[in-house]
């Protein structure tokens, strides 16, 4: 389960094993550590990181090492010194052991990434948004988030634009809800140019994954599309040409999927309410940025009006957008909005189990 691969255990942690406690003179050093020093530090981050390693090492085994690595920082007796040195030291320990570490342990090495006040540390966290385990992907994108945000770490914006450019990439092809919504949360919240382009860009790359699974909950495009479009709006301008005419494409893409949906029944219960309410703000993108970019003529009426007792009725309306959005200036296409699933595609699941495994 998720939960348990997650843990974060907040009892006291023990002594490290081995008697691999780092000395006062260690912590208190103002200035680079001699060899002495390195090996002490080395020696205790190793003794602590082989339970990551360990097959039979349990959820709570681990998250314990975890926090022992973090105990060094807690000591009030640290150094400035001390903690810049350490934080490299963990970070280049976890970058060259985690193709050792079982899923348990990548899984917690991710959690440690984000309590890590050094860039260096990026390159793991990378690794771990492409790893097979859903539990390690969510985890690289909880603390992604927390990284892109965390000032003290200097991440210059260039490097901010090309790690959200990372994770738009691997947001638009997540196939676990509960992944890709800390994704885009990472993404929507990291202050740096270039971030609409990707949100719109991934809302489109997403809406053949939701046409295979409909367990594929739409909470996390509804709340950053509904940030999008606020922020947008009230920008001087507005939205640009291209920005409008993706966002259009995106929202009529998804409100001829979720009606298309909600009118055959097949969301589950849980992801119902939030393709309702992503199929009235599609409708609100549409009938506002569509007129504001141009496209004249009389809009289709908003076919959540319509649900659930004319379930025909409101996929008529949803039908209706291509015809309105393909004459010029947009020029909108049959393949451009397209919601057909990929042939191949096979539905992934949403529970918090799917995502451990």
């Amino acid at each position: 389960m998720l939960a348990m691969l997650l843990i974060a255990t907040a009892a006291p942690p023990g002594s490290a094993q081995n008697g691999d406690a780092l000395s006062q003179a260690v912590l208190q050093k103002n200035g680079a550590w001699n060899a002495d020093e390195a090996r002490q530090v080395e020696t205790f981050i190793s003794a602590n990181l082989a339970a990551f390693a360990d097959e039979d090492a349990d959820a709570e085994e681990v998250a314990e090492a975890r926090e022992r690595l973090l105990v060094p920082l807690n000591d009030l007796r640290a150094e400035a010194a001390f903690q810049a040195q350490y934080f490299r030291a963990i970070a280049a320990a976890l970058r060259n052991g985690l193709p050792t570490f079982t899923k348990i342990g990548r899984i917690n090495a991710m959690m440690l990434g984000s309590r890590v006040v050094d860039a260096s540390v990026v390159p793991m966290l990378e690794t771990g948004i492409v790893d097979e385990a859903p539990g390690v992907r969510y985890a690289a994108a909880r603390s992604m988030l927390v990284v892109l945000n965390n000032e003290a770490l200097g991440i210059r914006d260039n490097e901010k634009a090309r790690l959200i450019r990372v994770l738009g990439e691997a947001a638009s092809v997540e196939s676990n809800g509960f992944v890709a919504g800390k994704l885009i949360d990472a993404i929507r919240t990291a202050e740096v140019s270039g971030q609409r382009d990707i949100l719109l860009s991934l809302f489109n790359a997403r809406v053949p994954l939701h046409a295979a699974d409909p367990g594929l909950t739409y909470q996390p495009e509804l709340t950053a599309m509904q940030e999008l479009f606020i922020s947008g709006l009230g920008q001087p301008g507005g939205f640009g040409r291209d920005a409008a005419r993706a966002f259009i494409q995106a929202a009529a893409r998804y409100i001829r999927l979720t009606t298309a949906q909600i009118a055959a029944d097949v969301l589950p219960a849980e992801n119902r309410q939030p393709a309702l309410n992503l199929a009235n703000q599609c409708f609100t993108v549409l009938d506002t940025l569509a007129p504001n970019a141009g496209q004249a003529g009389q809009r289709p009426a908003n076919p959540v009006r319509s649900l659930p007792g004319q379930a025909e009725r409101a996929v008529q309306l949803a039908e209706e957008w291509p015809a309105f959005l393909a004459p010029a200036p947009l020029n909108l296409n049959a393949d451009e909005l397209s919601i057909d699933a990929p042939a191949a595609a096979e539905p992934q699941g949403e529970s918090p189990a799917a995502a451990s495994e």
